[in-house]
């Protein structure tokens, strides 16, 4: 046996591989994309024993918690490609991304949206569907296009019937199309629209984050009939005006800015928002962020005579 007979008898064999649906990659739109997209999916998928991968709890949400450099042994990306491969993905909607505390160190959190993921799956698969019902009595272009489709309508073989030719295929296809066509309808068509409220889309209108619309209204809906920390629409409409001129004052990436249904959620991340005095916070920790960028020194806390005349130095300051 040859080094190279070797070589393949041990590529059959070993198990070293990425395993990536192509369906991932087409949503991502670029096979980095779908690569870590479908990784990330692996983590949302139990253990043996039936239980979760995911150890990390933030605002009521499962996170993995990843260092940008451990992205390489999972997939191979590289740190640089894993930054900009990730924030397409959060521009798509389908992960989130957050900064925690990670054993001691600042570390990168994702998490999968399910609720856009599943819009963008049932989406492309309406898509191959549509195209498939189209395409009934052609030759299948692709994978999607025809019935090995395991997500699509009437997928089922028989083994054991005896092939047939060509010709009587083609007829029995031809024949169907004719019956069955008029009669599909795409899954999209068979959604239930939501009537959303009124004060919720004033809500929508205002929030910086338009994600999630679906489960925010759910939260939303939860928050009013909370008979315990009843808030108002008013109130809720107002926490969202406040967070928006936050996020606003602070340029806060829009990665970093919470969906809705967290916003609204049971751990009531709203309340922080409540009070206007937050943005008047905002504004004093965004200044003393410049000046520290800048690398001035200032004194701040309860030395009055020195807080005076840090005051007297950036008045002098703005002057120049």
């Amino acid at each position: 046996m040859t080094s190279f007979e070797r070589f393949l008898q041990w590529e059959e064999t070993d198990r070293d591989t990425i395993k990536v649906k192509r369906m991932y990659v087409d949503i991502a739109g670029d096979l980095a994309a779908g690569v870590l997209l479908s990784q990330i999916i692996y983590w949302y998928l139990p253990s043996k024993r039936g239980t979760s991968k995911l150890r990390v709890v933030k605002d009521g949400q499962l996170w993995l918690a990843k260092g940008r450099d451990e992205w390489w042994e999972e997939c191979r990306l590289l740190p640089d490609r894993f930054d900009r491969t990730s924030d397409d993905l959060v521009k798509l909607g389908v992960i989130e991304k957050g900064l925690f505390r990670f054993d001691g160190s600042p570390t990168v959190h994702v998490r999968l949206v399910p609720e856009v993921l599943m819009e963008k799956v049932n989406a492309f698969l309406d898509s191959q569907e549509t195209q498939r019902a189209s395409d009934l009595g052609e030759t299948p272009k692709s994978i999607w296009a025809n019935p090995l489709n395991p997500f699509g309508r009437n997928a089922k073989m028989d083994f054991g019937e005896t092939p047939k030719t060509l010709t009587e295929t083609t007829t029995e296809i031809t024949t169907e199309t004719t019956t069955k066509t008029k009669e599909y309808v795409p899954r999209s068509a068979r959604r239930v629209n939501i009537a959303y409220s009124q004060d919720f889309e004033e809500f929508w209108k205002i929030y910086p984050r338009k994600l999630g619309k679906k489960p925010a209204f759910g939260r939303w809906m939860a928050r009013q009939n909370d008979t315990e920390n009843h808030v108002s629409p008013s109130q809720l409409t107002k926490a969202a005006q406040h967070y928006a001129e936050v996020c606003r004052i602070e340029a806060r990436p829009t990665n970093y800015i919470m969906h809705a249904e967290t916003f609204l959620g049971p751990d009531q991340r709203y309340a922080d928002y409540l009070d206007p005095s937050c943005i008047e916070e905002a504004k004093k920790n965004a200044e003393a962020s410049r000046r520290r960028n800048q690398g001035y020194s200032y004194y701040t806390g309860a030395d009055t005579e020195r807080a005076d005349e840090n005051d007297d130095f950036w008045e002098r300051i703005a002057k120049r």
